[in-house]
């Protein structure tokens, strides 16, 4: 019997190298065009004040717009890097993809409501863990700050966050190179190389951390399911809670909170693995 021949995997990371390079290049170029508008309006001095063009900076990354263009950038990075892959592949794109149905009959309600329970819980523990022992993270406070918004703004924000970077994020990390992942290294190697990269694309150590826990959830549940509709679903309601949890003011987190999360989430994951068990 002739052994199968694996799928080439190079293609994945060197996807993943040029999506990077797309995000840091579209990041920098709204930069600079984001400070080269305001000093035009700012009052720096003629003779260019180290300080005040620092401020100016400063300002520049903190309005709401430059966060708003930068996420929609990346998900249509990665969208798009996704779908060309897959016309590029003999296999359809519905199968390499893997956006179809999920397998099963009723098993797939069970993926799609147990599913955010599980990777919003896991996601939610680790980072109380994280912010208990090391405090919370500058990066993250930011990020929340600047999602503070009302009116159109906030829908548009709702929208960057929770839609379009969910579909854009799943497409390539679950459907793109897991796929390919896990047919060339096996379920359990495919699913944590997939998940670390795209745990390291939030590059705060502690988002990082965060992200991966949520990510093994959706790996996991993408595999069970054949599909990563679940797991887009799952995506875009912890994106969502997180945006409305952002208007808020920030609230204290304990062992307690952090232990009862962590035991949803086992209980989640349990229950989607035994209601799947048939479909896996």
């Amino acid at each position: 019997m002739v052994a199968a021949i694996k799928p080439r995997v190079w293609t994945v990371f060197v996807a993943y190298a040029l999506v990077l390079v797309v995000i840091v290049g579209v990041a920098i170029v709204l930069a600079v065009v984001g400070f080269a508008l305001w000093l035009q309006n700012a009052d720096v001095p003629s003779s260019g004040d180290p300080q005040a063009l620092a401020a100016v900076a400063v300002a520049v990354t903190q309005q709401p717009w430059l966060l708003q263009a930068s996420s929609a950038a990346t998900a249509v990075a990665l969208a798009a890097t996704a779908l060309l892959a897959a016309r590029l592949s003999p296999t359809p794109l519905v199968e390499r993809l893997r956006i179809g149905p999920a397998r099963g009959g009723w098993q797939r309600f069970t993926l799609i409501g147990l599913t955010p329970i599980a990777a919003i819980a896991s996601g939610a523990a680790v980072s109380s863990a994280l912010q208990i022992l090391f405090g919370k993270s500058a990066v993250l406070e930011a990020l929340t700050r600047e999602m503070r918004s009302t009116g159109a703004m906030l829908a548009l924000t709702f929208v960057n966050i929770a839609v379009l970077t969910p579909i854009g994020e799943e497409l390539f990390f679950r459907g793109y190179a897991q796929t390919r992942l896990v047919a060339r290294f096996g379920r359990v190697a495919g699913i944590l190389i997939a998940t670390a990269l795209f745990a390291l694309m939030h590059f705060d150590p502690m988002h990082v951390a965060g992200a991966f826990a949520i990510g093994s959830v959706l790996a996991w549940t993408t595999e069970r399911a054949g599909s990563v509709r679940p797991a887009v679903v799952a995506h875009a309601v912890n994106n969502g809670l997180f945006v409305f949890a952002s208007q808020a003011e920030d609230s204290s987190v304990s062992w307690g909170a952090a232990g009862v999360l962590a035991i949803v989430a086992v209980l989640a994951i349990a229950s989607i693995g035994y209601f799947t068990r048939a479909a896996a």
